[in-house]
């Protein structure tokens, strides 16, 4: 009868004897006999928890309300990070007992340390927590509630400009890198989106994409001719069965990560001498030139998948290439 150790082994091998070679098989054996042999290993028990303190039962049921409604495994982590942390801060106290007073001196502190929109994040979690404990009736008075968020500093955002859209696009001379960039401005997608399409998810005749955005909802995005021709012929290079619509370069051809893509436009603006070249740019930059020739911001809204208009209209404040063609018609 095979041990646990033997079955975890013999399950991994089995996972990737399509995805390596024979060689790469037999070191991979090697490794795994060398590095779990000398652990214990069980099946998992589907045993009731038994929480250490009060703390991490309302967090871990406070995790489980947000897995309910949907939200981002990325999110999920860092509201666990966060609030796990906090429990620590407090030396454990129950967090029913904490009051107003306590978490701003908290908040006060993390902003000592950090910047505004990090403090803020937190101060975000923190409020959705006790306003969950408000709600699910273990406190009556919710202690984050008069708690104001820290002022953020107003920093212009910058789109591309055309000169620096066709020297990005002539730098790319990679298939890939030219469909990313194309793909990215033609959909104003988020990065996190782009790297959960798949191949199928493109209707080439209609110029559709579907993609998943926040909270794990569906929306159609649209390609433009450009973006589906260099996007069609990088597909042309491939030689892999991954549905991913881009994956690595060498074998076994994992889908390309949100770390991965980013490096790669990183790398890009890079090789040309533009600053600050990274993805969510081109989104931005896609919002930007849509409201310059006239789409109306209820749909540039619709596009990029905002839920109030108020994330929009970041992109629609008055940017000074605007004011210089506006001054050169009415002023000069």
């Amino acid at each position: 009868m095979l041990s646990e150790k033997e079955r975890l082994i013999i399950d991994i091998v089995n996972d990737m004897v399509d995805a390596i070679s024979e060689e790469q098989m037999d070191k991979l054996k090697l490794c795994l006999y060398k590095r779990i042999s000398p652990l214990e290993v069980k099946p998992a028990e589907a045993n009731i928890v038994v929480y250490d303190h009060p703390n991490h039962k309302l967090i871990t049921m406070f995790i489980m309300a947000k897995k309910m409604i949907n939200l981002s495994p990325n999110s999920i982590k860092f509201y666990e990070l966060v609030l796990t942390k906090a429990d620590k801060d407090f030396h454990q106290k129950p967090f029913l007992q904490l009051t107003t007073l306590e978490l701003q001196c908290y908040l006060a502190a993390i902003a000592d340390k950090t910047s505004p929109v990090n403090s803020n994040n937190v101060r975000r979690i923190l409020s959705s927590f006790f306003g969950w404990l408000q709600d699910t009736e273990y406190i009556t008075k919710n202690p984050m509630k008069t708690v104001q968020p820290m002022k953020q500093p107003k920093r212009t955002r910058h789109p591309f400009t055309v000169t620096e859209l066709e020297t990005l696009r002539n730098a790319a001379t990679d298939i890939r890198t030219r469909s990313i960039i194309e793909m990215l401005l033609s959909t104003g997608c988020r990065i996190s989106e782009l790297v959960g399409i798949k191949v199928n998810d493109i209707d080439w005749i209609r110029g559709e994409v579907r993609v998943i955005g926040k909270g794990n909802k569906e929306r159609i995005v649209f390609i433009n001719e450009t973006a589906s021709l260099y996007t069609k012929q990088y597909l042309s290079t491939r030689t892999d069965n991954n549905p991913a619509l881009y994956v690595s370069m060498d074998k076994p051809h994992a889908t390309l990560q949100k770390g991965a893509i980013e490096m790669i436009v990183r790398e890009l603006g890079r090789s040309c001498g533009i600053k600050k070249v990274f993805p969510h740019r081109f989104r931005h930059t896609a919002a930007t030139f849509a409201m310059r020739r006239g789409m109306n911001i209820e749909i540039v809204k619709k596009m990029l998948g905002h839920e109030s208009i108020d994330t929009t209209m970041i992109y629609a404040q008055t940017d000074w290439d605007s004011v210089r063609a506006a001054r050169r018609i009415y002023c000069e």
